[in-house]
């Protein structure tokens, strides 16, 4: 089959199909007695292949890598999700500053200025949730870490020899030996060190792998966050302060949730600052 035979079956131009030979991804064979390509019916399959990932905009290194079984069709398809999800987020983006735009007066190229500097572009919804990402891990989860690991020292000397670890409402059914206070400190240990292999081992929505090191910052400070939450209620507890079990967690959950949409709408207006 020759070049122009392939151009018209596939409609694609010549030149497209000189840049995939010379890239490495075809391999015609030579006429030996006139030196011309002959296309044969795998090439032209696999120039189909090409040219439908290209149109999903795959690279070519990422089809290289493919072709030799380096990398999975999985892999390439995801990533290309989360590629075409930041382009979606930027679009809107442009589209938001678009319409501002156009609710002002019109304006000459040399009167025209720039919305908040000439370095200003998009701020991309992922740009804050990574912000805000680095701030949990960093400051929420090891804050709340550390604040867990001093209130277990200092309060495990002055704990009782059984402490209640299981609640009828304000009445304690269950107490376990005073060294089961340290199990709250071990869970938040294991939470710390262990979502991201279990989010890596386990199934997650396509839709979510784009946003791995968000999901886990948010799964550890829930996580210690609950733990030492459940330490700090088996204090009261054996204090004999009267609230119960149900109405704390929902108190603590609660407190959490408010400390999440701070920092939400703190590192909004920082990540809008900026790029500014």
């Amino acid at each position: 089959m020759t070049i122009k035979e392939i151009e018209e079956r596939l409609q694609v131009t010549r030149a497209n199909v000189r840049f995939y030979e010379k890239e490495g991804l075809l391999f015609p064979r030579r006429n030996p007695l006139n030196g011309y390509r002959e296309y044969s019916e795998e090439d032209v399959e696999t120039l189909r292949k090409i040219v439908f990932f290209r149109s999903l905009d795959v690279s070519i290194e990422k089809i290289r890598l493919y072709m030799e079984e380096k990398v999975g069709l999985h892999e390439i398809l995801e990533e290309q999700i989360c590629q075409i999800r930041e382009k979606q987020e930027t679009a809107m983006q442009a589209r938001s500053l678009c319409e501002k735009l156009l609710e002002q007066e019109e304006q000459s190229f040399a009167c025209f200025t720039v919305p908040g500097g000439a370095d200003e572009r998009p701020v991309l919804i992922r740009d804050t949730l990574h912000r805000l990402a680095y701030v949990w891990d960093t400051l929420l989860v090891w804050g709340m870490f550390a604040l867990q690991a001093f209130y277990t020292l200092f309060m495990y000397p002055l704990l009782p020899g059984e402490i209640p670890t299981d609640w009828n409402g304000l009445m304690a059914v269950e107490y376990h030996g005073k060294s089961f206070f340290l199990y709250y400190l071990v869970l938040s240990i294991v939470l710390l060190y262990g979502i991201r292999v279990a989010v890596f081992s386990l199934y997650c929505p396509i839709r979510l792998r784009c946003y791995l090191d968000e999901v886990c910052a948010l799964c550890k400070a829930g996580g210690i966050g609950f733990s030492f939450s459940q330490q700090v209620y088996t204090v009261l507890s054996w204090q004999g302060i009267p609230i119960g079990y149900g109405a704390f967690m929902f108190g603590a959950a609660a407190v959490y949730i408010l400390l999440v949409l701070v920092c939400w709408r703190l590192f909004i207006r920082r990540g809008e600052g900026d790029n500014r």
